[in-house]
């Protein structure tokens, strides 16, 4: 999406009281948490649906205000396959060194359809087609992107919410098992 001077990019806080988890990471994303009186720290799961810098832009300083806060509570990122290694280059870019850190970050690689746990909340990532012509493309010219991008259907306790993130049409909704809750 574009830039805006009135919100930040995507980005879901679920506070689920002891942990929190964010879904996306956007730029200015750090900003409006601690605004809001959250911490790095307190974070244990981000959920990335996809790698365009609206959902990823604000990762790299989420990142450092964690290892700035010198926090232990350990952090597992899920994100598409093709996300971990850059994810890893922000850390290491940003003279954050895996071994410096106080704190252990677990990636876990979205496997479709197959949910996991984040915290007490059960997400299932559902592939859309948002990323499909940029498939196309990168195939086309030999470059790694796969295309990667995920809407997920998050189950909290007894309430279902699907977080779409980008799709390439409302038909990518179909797949995910209803009903839900919020959308």
């Amino acid at each position: 999406g574009l830039a805006s001077k009135t919100r930040a990019g995507s980005c879901y806080l679920f506070d689920l009281g002891d942990e929190g988890i964010l879904f996306d990471m956007g730029d200015g994303a750090t900003r409006n948490f601690l605004a809001e009186g959250f911490t790095p720290e307190w974070i244990s799961h981000v959920v990335i649906t996809h790698t365009h810098a609206d959902h990823v832009g604000g990762l790299g300083y989420f990142l450092q205000q964690r290892y700035l806060s010198g926090t232990d509570n350990p952090l597992t990122i899920h994100c598409p396959g093709e996300a971990v290694g850059p994810i890893k280059a922000i850390f290491n870019f940003g003279y954050m060194f895996k071994d410096k850190l106080s704190f252990t970050i677990d990636y876990k690689p979205h496997v479709e359809r197959h949910p996991f746990l984040a915290g007490v909340v059960r997400v299932t990532p559902f592939p859309t087609s948002h990323l499909a012509a940029m498939r196309s493309f990168a195939v086309g010219k030999g470059l790694p992107n796969r295309g990667e991008c995920f809407a997920m259907r998050i189950d909290a306790g007894e309430k279902v919410i699907v977080y779409s993130a980008d799709l390439g049409g409302l038909n990518d909704l179909d797949i995910i098992p209803t009903p839900i809750d919020w959308l």
